[in-house]
């Protein structure tokens, strides 16, 4: 997270991708307790925001052709507003936000409990998460540290091969279980990994 209390948001401010930008103008309204609504977003041009119906302050961005960074073109302040600060909620305070605020705890326990984050969130914004949004926050700062529950379960067939190949006689085996998930959008249907068994065949020869 950026330490918004030393930066002063302005024009000409450049940020490397859209992501890098969106997160640092979270940042910013988190802290200072001023949601914003996005009135234009397309990721190959430009980023437009706004603050609430009535205020005069809004920023817009463009994306610069020469190297695709990403360059705050227009800033207009101050807010003309009341601020948000003593409020319950944040509309900035998503899920996948959340998650970047986190990352450091989940690198450092992957089981740290949902009661922790709640109060760790807290302490960094402000504001108190809901159990199931902090629950879900979790979930995605995993996927951001390790990659996603679908990924690891696709990797599983390689690295059984190439166990095999590093140890010729080994024999394996997935197990689904007789279980399937179907997409209920695209009707894809998929195997349900439920279990692996593996033998090498030095085992073999001992018994």
């Amino acid at each position: 997270m950026y330490d918004h209390e030393n930066v002063i948001l302005s024009k000409g401010m450049v940020f490397n991708t859209m992501s890098e930008l969106k997160l640092f103008l979270q940042d910013y309204a988190v802290y200072h307790h001023r949601p914003y609504t996005v009135t234009h977003s397309d990721k190959e041009l430009r980023y437009h925001v706004i603050c609430k119906p009535g205020c005069l302050w809004r920023l817009n961005a463009r994306k610069k052709e020469s190297d695709g960074k990403w360059r705050i073109t227009k800033v207009v302040q101050p807010h003309t507003c009341l601020s948000n600060k003593g409020k319950e909620n944040h509309p900035q305070l998503a899920a996948r936000y959340l998650a970047h605020c986190i990352l450091g705890l989940i690198d450092d326990d992957n089981d740290v409990s949902v009661s922790y984050l709640i109060r760790s969130i807290l302490r960094f914004t402000g504001y108190e998460s809901k159990y199931g949004k902090a629950w879900c926050a979790k979930q995605i700062a995993l996927e951001i540290c390790w990659g996603s529950w679908k990924e690891a379960y696709n990797r599983v067939p390689r690295i059984l091969c190439a166990m095999t190949h590093y140890n010729p006689g080994l024999k394996w085996f997935i197990d689904t279980g007789g279980k399937y998930w179907q997409n209920h959008y695209t009707g894809e249907v998929k195997q349900v990994l439920r279990c692996v068994f593996w033998s090498f065949a030095q085992t073999e020869h001992a018994f």
